[in-house]
């Protein structure tokens, strides 16, 4: 099964792959059994930065084909925060929601949703309500610090 770059060094022992090698022969082995449902506990943690985007990438591809795709991830950087289709902040007050979720971002910052929708109008929500994200500065922090 090819999936993105997402590749095995089949000539290697698991004793001997990297962390990051050994992550990805986990996930080929889950998608050997086809699930409709793919649940990702941080998937991108301790992933550089294109692994982490490559990982996204692939997930994006699998929702697409019409799997659902759920994840959570933690202070994800700015590029990744904008690949997701559609984002769910917790918090503390219960503000904004809507659900026609193939993928989802979940970031955590308390117990009631805050904010269930795309990146972009995430960003205009908190926009609108006084939380504006400054220019150049990655939007899942400034949200996940203003429920804090």
């Amino acid at each position: 099964m090819f999936v993105g770059t997402l590749t095995v060094r089949e000539y290697l022992s698991i004793q001997v792959f990297s962390g990051g090698e050994a992550r990805r022969l986990t996930f080929a082995c889950e998608m050997l059994s086809n699930p409709a449902l793919l649940f990702c506990d941080e998937p991108t943690t301790g992933l550089d930065s294109f692994m982490a985007e490559n990982v996204v990438q692939v997930l994006s591809k699998l929702a697409k084909s019409g799997r659902t795709v759920v994840c959570t991830i933690h202070q994800p950087a700015s590029q990744l925060y904008l690949m997701f289709d559609r984002v769910m902040f917790l918090g503390e007050y219960l503000a904004f929601s809507r659900c026609t979720c193939i993928k989802i971002l979940l970031l955590s910052a308390g117990g009631r949703t805050a904010f269930l929708g795309s990146p972009r109008e995430c960003i205009q929500f908190f926009e609108d309500c006084d939380a504006p994200c400054p220019h150049n500065y990655n939007p899942a922090d400034l949200i996940i610090h203003t429920l804090a």
